[in-house]
């Protein structure tokens, strides 16, 4: 949702009940294009530096990953929920890479944006550096707002822009949440740049798309941008993704072994308790994590043991 826009189509016909069975397909084993925004390498290079260029995207194979859970936590109609559109278009001489990287022309009837002028290279230095500061001043000051939807208290990533998701994970699986709102740019203001004094605050228009909270456990590799860009697809749309909570990774979880960052902050009175009682713990949750990685890789053994007859018995 912080990105630019590329492209838009109608979110006509997008139902709770159409989602839900689309879901079904991203289940078990799939196979995965990565995100382009993605650390990959090619040629040396990451992709989101690619992207970040926006010429010549490299091409990105898909790749098999594993979601042992996908649900839907929580539908909002449009209109109901906080997120909005994103408030830029992409650059026009970024705006083709995206396009042809995304597949226009494969998923049909998108409306390409015209695109924007591009920001001067001195400029965009300029704002990135501030950026830095902004960030580096107010480490989390996304964290400090909270905001309620439909009874609900959630957490505020997105300096105030809607409701976020709680994910958790498992051991050799990741599990993630996500927001997918359909992509198509309404008339909305944002309230996008920090540090300007203002006499009253922007109004933002809400978003006028269906939006979906999934819960999820998947293998390291899954790439949530990519299921939330897949499922827009899938449901005759496009999709993008608005938040992203991991909560479990291995054996290390949100709430039980994992230091807050304010509790850095505040000395080592505050956070060199926990990091003790979380080595101490260590060799008991090693030998867990090696029991589970073990167990992991029989089962890929016997599955590829199985394809091999398999594929035998056919030839």
């Amino acid at each position: 949702m912080d990105g630019k826009i590329v492209g838009r189509k109608k979110w006509d016909g997008v139902t709770r009940e159409k989602v839900e069975e689309a879901l079904e397909g991203f289940k078990g084993r799939i196979l995965q294009r990565p995100s382009v925004y993605s650390a990959l390498s090619r040629g040396g290079v990451r992709m989101y530096e690619y992207a970040r260029a926006g010429k010549d995207i490299p091409e990105l194979e898909k790749r098999e990953v594993r979601v042992e859970k996908l649900e839907v936590v929580e539908w909002y109609e449009g209109g109901t929920h906080d997120w909005h559109w994103p408030d830029k278009e992409v650059e026009k001489d970024k705006k083709d890479a995206f396009v042809k990287v995304l597949r226009f022309d494969e998923i049909g009837d998108v409306e390409t944006v015209e695109g924007s002028h591009p920001v001067p290279e001195e400029e965009r230095d300029d704002k990135q550096n501030q950026k830095g500061k902004r960030k580096r001043g107010d480490k989390n000051n996304h964290d400090n707002k909270r905001t309620k939807t439909e009874g609900s208290e959630h957490k505020d990533h997105t300096n105030g822009r809607g409701p976020v998701a709680d994910a958790t994970n498992t051991n050799d699986t990741v599990q993630q949440t996500s927001d997918m709102a359909s992509n198509k740019q309404s008339q909305a203001t944002t309230d996008e740049v920090s540090g300007l004094k203002k006499a009253d605050p922007p109004v933002i228009e809400r978003c006028l798309a269906p939006a979906v909270r999934l819960r999820m456990t998947v293998s390291s590799g899954f790439y949530v941008r990519s299921l939330c860009h897949d499922l827009g697809v899938a449901v005759g749309s496009l999709g993008l993704m608005t938040y992203l909570q991991r909560t479990k990774q291995a054996c290390f979880e949100l709430g039980k072994n994992v230091v807050e960052y304010d509790d850095f902050e505040k000395g080592e009175d505050a956070w060199g308790p926990q990091v003790g009682q979380a080595l101490n713990a260590w060799e008991g949750q090693y030998e867990q994590l090696k029991k589970k990685a073990a167990e992991h890789g029989e089962m890929e053994a016997r599955r590829r043991g199985e394809s091999r007859r398999i594929m035998t018995e056919v030839g």
